[in-house]
């Protein structure tokens, strides 16, 4: 799944992943949390339990909301609509073509 954070705003976008078949680390190989990222919690939801809390308000990151609902989907689709990890980006910001006139990606 990719997606544009704010288009015309921003040129930042994303790609969500979705990882299967995942276990957890050793917490002795686990990365350290230090800064912003040290009081998320973190916890392990089941899929229709996620879309739920998605379509109720408590899951409000984007990017989060995207990708639980993208990867409801899939599933409800047996898994087949999931892309190859290397299918192309076109609208990604370092490949989508600089309009005419425009100084705005100049160096």
């Amino acid at each position: 799944m990719d997606f544009l954070n704010s288009p015309g705003g921003s040129d930042e976008a994303q790609r969500v992943f979705l990882a299967r078949d995942v276990e957890l680390v050793p917490e002795a190989e686990r990365f350290t949390r230090e800064h912003e990222e040290a009081g998320i919690i973190t916890a392990w939801v089941p899929l229709a339990e996620a879309v739920a809390d998605v379509l109720a308000g408590r899951v409000q990151n984007p990017g989060a909301v995207i990708a639980v609902l993208a990867a409801d989907a899939a599933r409800r689709a047996g898994w087949s609509t999931l892309r190859p990890v290397d299918s192309p980006w076109p609208m990604h910001p370092t490949r989508r073509p600089v309009p005419r006139g425009s100084d705005a990606l100049s160096t």
